[in-house]
């Protein structure tokens, strides 16, 4: 397999500070994010700290480390950016989109978009201007740090400042494009750059994955049988029992994610209620069993800009060697919420921490009819073909998510 060259912007250290004097005193009730695009691509959100006049610099650095994004953009996608730009002569331009909004303690999942939302407002724009050549490659912006003020004070009625580190790197993605919805039961195509082809197929179920043969049947270890049998209690209206199960081109199955706990509407709701999401559980072979690899919840949850489907992934512990109580927690490496009207991206990136990237999958909305995951996978974790299948059953996961979590009637 040839991965594909990718351009990774971090875009890091986020945090937001008011003069002393000013009007601010209000804001401690507020939350802050900040929408970063580059030029068309997709957007990511980002929560910012709120940094107190007089903070230490100390006590800044810690507080500093908890808002960040990255962006990986395809050196090809770059190339043909720059030509584009270079016809029109612009620039690649990162535009963070800085906004306050009113919250309430109505669940959620406790980030941006959550439960009880109010209002949403526009603060301000920070722009950083990124040097690009007709190679894709970004000349400058290698290193960008400091404060920049985030909008006219007569326009805005604000004269906060915004702290952001953007920092480029290159690194080196496996690509793979599902040619259909995952229950459509796609096949999976490698990419690189524009060569094309076959890696995988998926089969969709709409029962737990069945077999004669218990060496292909999805099982686990009896700590986690007693935890999902709490998991499978169903209401009588719901979505339950799907499952996707990715095959290798010898026909084997590599990875499945199949739905133990069901898509249910909370009592007197139309919605999945984060109180009590949908979970799957995403399965890997190993020795003629299958074994709990991650967990991934799903839910539902309104805001002033519209629904997003909320998610929460955990990495699960090897059952060889881990504790017993670990197994209904896990390792948390991703939570966040996607649009249900324009979709978005879901990732896992931790940062300097175990080989940073670790994958990204494109989510279509409820509205993009048509409209496939594209999943990213980085180098590192990817020793043999069958290595990304755990990846790929995620990213269907996510996919028929959006699907599970759709308004009941």
């Amino acid at each position: 397999m040839d991965p594909c060259s990718f351009v990774r912007i971090d875009v890091g250290k986020l945090a937001l500070r008011f003069p002393a004097g000013s009007n601010a005193s209000q804001s401690a009730s507020l939350r802050y994010d900040c929408k970063i695009t580059i030029n068309g691509f997709p957007s990511q959100i980002a929560d910012v700290p709120l940094i107190p006049p007089g903070t230490s610099s100390s006590r800044f650095k810690n507080e500093v480390q908890q808002g960040s994004a990255s962006i990986g953009l395809r050196k090809s996608d770059l190339q043909k950016l720059a030509q584009k730009l270079g016809k029109r002569k612009k620039n690649l331009c990162l535009k963070i989109d800085v906004h306050s909004s009113g919250c309430s303690d109505g669940g959620g999942r406790g980030g941006i978009g959550c439960l009880g939302m109010r209002s949403r407002r526009f603060l301000g724009r920070v722009s950083i201007p990124l040097d690009l050549n007709e190679r894709g490659e970004i000349l400058s912006g290698g290193l960008q740090e400091g404060w920049f003020v985030i909008g006219k004070k007569k326009k805005t009625g604000c004269n906060a400042e915004l702290h952001v580190r953007v920092k480029v790197n290159i690194e080196s993605r496996f690509v793979f494009e599902f040619d259909g919805g995952s229950k459509g039961s796609p096949q999976v195509a490698q990419v690189q750059d524009n060569l094309r082809q076959p890696a995988f197929s998926c089969l969709f179920s709409d029962s737990h994955l069945k077999s004669s043969s218990s060496a292909q049947r999805p099982s686990a270890p009896r700590s986690w049988l007693r935890f999902l049998k709490r998991d499978r209690e169903a209401a009588s209206r719901g979505r339950k029992r799907w499952s996707i199960t990715i095959h290798d081109l010898s026909g084997s199955a590599v990875a499945a994610a199949s739905m133990v706990t069901p898509f249910v509407p909370m009592h007197g709701s139309d919605r999945v209620h984060p109180s009590n999401p949908g979970a799957w559980l995403i399965l890997r072979p190993d020795a003629g069993i299958w074994i709990p690899w991650g967990r991934l919840d799903a839910w539902r949850e309104p805001g002033s800009g519209g629904d997003s489907l909320g998610y929460r992934f955990s990495l699960l512990p090897d059952f060889s060697t881990a504790a017993a109580d670990m197994a209904s927690t896990g390792i948390n490496l991703s939570n966040g919420a996607v649009s249900t009207k324009t979709g978005g991206r879901f990732g896992i990136d931790i940062g300097n921490r175990c080989g940073g990237f670790v994958m990204s999958s494109t989510v279509g909305g409820e509205r993009k009819e048509g409209t496939w995951p594209t999943v990213e996978v980085g180098v590192q974790h990817v020793t043999q073909t069958k290595d990304a299948a755990v990846f790929l059953a995620l990213a269907a996961a996510i996919d028929l998510s959006m699907e599970a979590c759709k308004r009941f009637p």
